[in-house]
């Protein structure tokens, strides 16, 4: 579920825009909901896939639980509730304004739980005192510090805007590839990051 999850976050921040069908490069990922039927449906799918995810993700404490099941309800509020998209397409008369804040709201909760698991894994991982568990602990501490700077980015906006028109763009790249890269590690997929005992295959082929 987790190797899932962080392949989705890394394609959502890549799939939009390539098949975005509007004239100009997408400002932001959540404006894809207004930048044709296929760019629409991967930021709408996938973002309905993590959601689900999250939805059945328990982790190990009943905070995690809780936590979970509020980042998937703010990912289904991302998905659902256009943003305000600058104007472009029928934003108006689709409601991407009056609703703007329902999905900024959404995207910070989400973003906010899904810091709060990165420091979790980066936790765990430094209680297991093993070579392995060092370096994925070193790079949940990377992961985390990425989705800050992103999350930083989309802050800074307002100051940034005129020189970088597509600076949420990139903050929400910067974001999700955090959050995906994160995920994948904690898969304990990867050799080198979980011990031979503890690591998980992709395909269990007999």
């Amino acid at each position: 579920m987790k190797w899932t999850v962080g392949c989705i976050a890394i394609l959502i921040a890549v799939l939009p825009d390539w098949f975005s069908t509007l004239d100009r490069p997408l400002t932001s990922i959540s404006q894809s909901y207004f930048a044709g039927d296929l760019s629409r449906n991967i930021f709408v799918g996938f973002l309905f896939a993590i959601s689900a995810f999250l939805l059945s993700y328990n982790g190990r404490t009943k905070k995690h639980l809780v936590c979970s099941r509020i980042a998937a309800a703010a990912a289904f509020g991302v998905a659902v509730v256009p943003c305000s998209c600058g104007g472009v397409g029928s934003c108006e008369s689709s409601g991407g304004v009056l609703y703007a804040p329902i999905h900024y709201l959404s995207a910070a909760v989400m973003f906010g739980i899904l810091l709060y698991f990165c420091h979790e894994f980066r936790m765990h991982a430094r209680e297991e005192e093993c070579t392995e568990s060092f370096w994925r602990a070193r790079v949940y501490r990377v992961c985390f510090w990425t989705m800050v700077f992103g999350i930083g980015l989309l802050l800074a906006n307002n100051f940034l805007v005129e020189y970088f028109p597509r600076v949420v763009f990139w903050g929400e790249r910067i974001a999700l590839f955090g959050f995906g890269l994160c995920w994948l590690v904690a898969s304990h997929v990867f050799p080198y990051l979980t011990r031979k005992e503890g690591r998980h295959k992709l395909f269990a082929i007999k």
